[in-house]
């Protein structure tokens, strides 16, 4: 079968003040390289790691990872230890019933986004959960926190399926609100990402992600800029709190957009062997074969903010392929830099403290992350 859809919403976090957005424009800055991991985690009994969504690093790098598949964040301490667990499965105020991503609030705080419940969970590093505030009237995706209390919210918003409805693009929403979770204002209106609503062979309708799906990627920095990517042109916009765009970046040089049959012929087939019934092989390959042929290969897979203001940005792979390194904007009208990940990195999670924090996948599915110090060539 195709994988459910459930549609989600975004909030995020940032700072008064609007001095950078590009802090490094027109100045070229040497290329960082990762070196050898100094932490790794999951390996232990103790603390195994499911569908590990997100990471935040403090100053002292002590870190906690968001373990979706767990509802819970576990707490390290520098040296990689488990110093505790701040939540679990359920519906009280410090539960979750899916978790999504969790991010860094001054203070020794983090904000954890809960997609079910449809709230944000605050809680301290070190005495847990401190207060909640729900978003009823949307579908959350993550949370990055703003200052004064305040929040961003990205909400994802789809039209009801219907038969032969074919390809479609869900819509996102950014808006502003108070610190109960009250909108304020609407920020800006964005493309969300792409659906298929296909017809059962077994009957009924089936609305789940067509091969190669495309996005928008969102993101805050410390200076309090929101970042935009799009897969549509490979660009990536930036602006300050009152919607105002500052500038825009294209990487159309430097990812490629063009697809082949072969390589869509093989997606096709990647999903149809994700279903572990034989039996369904058959009738699943003829509905997806149904598909039209795109021929626009989306531009990324995800995008980072740094805390020095510089943006990663991975090009696009499958979801459960490695990724070979990102590209690094640190400022408009610099050259972007390439960045080779270390061998068997699925994803980056977090960069800030000049270390970077990363997800690996082994080919039995175990889950790690390693914290690397990023140093300058």
């Amino acid at each position: 079968m195709l994988p459910i859809v459930i549609v989600a919403a975004v909030v995020f976090q940032s700072s008064p003040s609007i001095l950078g957005c590009m802090p490094d424009s027109g100045r070229t800055l040497p290329a960082p390289s990762m070196t050898e991991a100094t932490v790794v985690v999951g390996l232990k009994a103790d603390s195994p790691l499911f569908q590990v969504s997100s990471a935040v690093l403090a100053e002292d790098l002590s870190f906690a990872v968001s373990n979706a598949g767990a509802n819970e964040i576990l707490l390290f301490e520098h040296d990689g230890s488990l110093k505790t667990r701040l939540s679990q499965t359920g519906e009280g105020p410090s539960e979750f019933l899916r978790l999504g991503r969790i991010h860094l609030m001054e203070g020794d705080r983090l904000a954890a986004t809960d997609h079910a419940l449809r709230k944000v969970v605050v809680m301290d590093f070190q005495s847990g959960f401190v207060t909640s505030h729900p978003f009823p009237d949307l579908k959350i995706q993550t949370v990055f926190p703003l200052p004064r209390g305040q929040w961003l919210a990205h909400s994802i918003s789809a039209p009801v399926p219907t038969p032969g409805g074919g390809r479609l693009r869900t819509e996102g929403r950014l808006t502003v609100h108070n610190p109960d979770g009250r909108m304020q204002w609407e920020f800006l209106t964005i493309p969300g990402f792409e659906l298929i609503d296909l017809e059962n062979p077994g009957g009924g309708m089936v609305r789940g992600f067509p091969p190669f799906r495309r996005g928008t990627h969102v993101s805050v920095d410390d200076t309090g800029c929101v970042w935009v990517a799009t897969d549509e042109d490979a660009k990536v916009q930036v602006y300050d709190l009152t919607g105002r765009r500052r500038g825009v970046v294209s990487l159309r040089e430097y990812v490629p957009l063009e697809l082949t049959q072969d390589e869509w012929d093989e997606e096709i087939e990647r999903m149809v062997q994700r279903d572990r019934n034989p039996s369904a092989h058959a009738p699943l390959r003829r509905m997806l074969e149904g598909i039209p042929f795109d021929p626009r290969r989306p531009a990324f897979s995800g995008m980072e903010v740094d805390d020095a203001g510089r943006v990663w940005l991975a090009p696009y792979h499958n979801a459960d392929k490695d990724v070979d390194g990102w590209w690094l904007v640190a400022g408009l009208g610099v050259e972007p830099i390439w960045v080779p990940a270390p061998p068997g990195t699925r994803r980056l999670l977090e960069v800030r403290s000049g270390h970077a924090v990363l997800l690996h996948v082994s080919p039995l599915g175990i889950e790690t992350v390693t914290v690397r110090p990023v140093r300058s060539r």
